[in-house]
């Protein structure tokens, strides 16, 4: 039954942020996926997120946490062990993965602080800082290694930024 109320709201939420607001469906979709346990800081993450829309770089910035969160659930759509978003730095040994978990680092806390806060648009503001480490990431690291070790540890770095990604938006759902 809670599904079904869920799946309702939900779909009474989109209609009031397309029709009733004007927000583009991609963007209520994506921003609700997120999640509607809170309706105000649903909304607010569709206002922020359609803000972000405006800005020149959306489509790069959507392209690239696109790419990752695919990634993220194509693997675990493939039965394997959860991935917990717990990377060892003693495993990177690329300097785009080091220099991605740097970063991962840097915005941690400020994310964290943000996100308590309901502060969305500062926290999309916080993709435009880590997007040139996770492009660089994907243009120099092969993240499906062919050590098990390797390979786990580079995709639980993706999912350290997916789980956080996730809270904002679905980036799945975005089109460019």
């Amino acid at each position: 039954a809670l599904a079904k109320v869920m799946d309702f709201t939900a779909l009474r939420a989109k209609n009031y942020f397309t029709t009733n607001k004007g927000y583009d469906v991609l963007i209520s979709e994506a921003a609700l996926a997120a999640g509607l346990e809170d309706i105000c800081s649903a909304a607010m993450r569709v206002e922020a997120l359609a803000a972000f829309s405006r800005l020149p770089h959306y489509e790069q910035a959507v392209h690239t946490f696109k790419r990752l969160a695919n990634i993220i659930a194509k693997i675990e759509g493939a039965d394997l062990d959860h991935l917990s978003g717990k990377y060892s730095a003693d495993i990177l040994t690329e300097t785009a993965e080091k220099s991605l978990a740097a970063k991962l680092e840097e915005i941690a806390p400020r994310f964290d602080a943000l996100w308590r806060e309901d502060r969305f648009a500062e926290l999309f503001g916080l993709l435009d800082e880590v997007r040139p480490a996770v492009d660089a990431f994907f243009d120099q690291v092969m993240v499906m290694d062919k050590d098990d070790a390797v390979r786990r540890n580079r995709l639980n770095l993706l999912q350290a930024l997916a789980g956080r990604l996730g809270l904002l938006a679905d980036f799945k759902a975005l089109q460019i």
